[in-house]
């Protein structure tokens, strides 16, 4: 079996790049021939992505979400996996080489990153400690692509406005077809950063009764929790601009990027135990 998950790890980063270069043609060329061979290498992948994973639980285990090459190439799987069902969702199939290009990078990270002899210690593969670390990867997965399509949005919003008909316009997908995208995954991200919360309280209770509530990287998901709450409550109770929520939705992907940053490399926290 090792020598099938590490032929894997070296086929899926190719996998992702070709399916960037073929979502890439579906920017200029719409034939059914190459849209039936795209959609269909993307299920093959993600199938294999799926077998991996599977894979590399029973060698290992465990759940693989406790080292970072486990955690890059999980993300990936998550990544692609709701953009996969968010595009059969909103039948939109030219913003997908944005999406492949992050997943090309972080499984190529996660090949020269993932070792399949690293000890685990037993306290990370109690179920409840997985089930709270798959959530928050899921969760982050979805703001990821909340983010990266309020971005897109945004460039393509003020490339309109000053009438510059660049490259992202050429893609030819529409400012609602990228809030609707931005919005979706901005929901799944909450709903899966709160079921984080909820399972990160149950376990440090069991795990570590002792330990203070309050640590640094507890507090910024309350806070990030809270700005994707208020990117919710602004669409539907305010009816806020996709602008207005575009730009929240980057802020909050600037309090993710920053908390990683500060928490684990300047501040004290117990989510460093790992």
């Amino acid at each position: 079996m090792r020598n099938l998950l590490e032929l894997i790890t070296i086929i899926l980063p190719v996998l992702y790049a070709v399916l960037i270069w073929l979502y890439a043609l579906l920017v200029v060329n719409r034939e059914k021939r190459i849209t039936r061979i795209s959609a269909t290498l993307f299920t093959v992948t993600l199938v294999i992505h799926l077998l991996y994973t599977a894979l590399l639980a029973v060698y290992k285990h465990y759940f693989p979400v406790t080292t970072p090459g486990e955690l890059l190439s999980l993300s990936a799987l998550f990544i692609a996996l709701l953009y996969w069902l968010l595009e059969r969702k909103l039948k939109v199939i030219t913003t997908g080489m944005f999406i492949f290009i992050a997943l090309f990078f972080l499984q190529f990270l996660s090949a020269f990153l993932i070792d399949l002899s690293a000890p685990v210690d037993e306290v990370l593969q109690e179920p409840m400690f997985l089930f709270h670390v798959s959530s928050v990867v899921v969760a982050y997965s979805a703001l990821f692509i909340c983010t990266l399509f309020s971005i897109i949005y945004l460039v393509l919003y003020h490339s309109l406005k000053k009438a510059r008909f660049g490259f992202i316009y050429q893609i030819s997908f529409s400012l609602e077809e990228l809030s609707r995208f931005s919005y979706l995954s901005g929901i799944i991200g909450f709903i899966l950063l709160s079921v984080t919360i909820v399972t990160g309280i149950l376990w440090r209770k069991e795990a570590f009764p002792d330990l203070a509530h309050f640590d640094p990287q507890v507090v910024v998901s309350y806070l990030i929790w809270s700005i994707y709450g208020i990117f919710i409550y602004g669409k539907y109770r305010r009816s806020w601009s996709a602008k207005r929520l575009s730009y929240l939705s980057v802020g909050g992907a600037g309090v993710i990027i920053s908390s990683l940053i500060i928490v684990n490399y300047l501040l004290q926290s117990f989510h460093q135990f790992g």
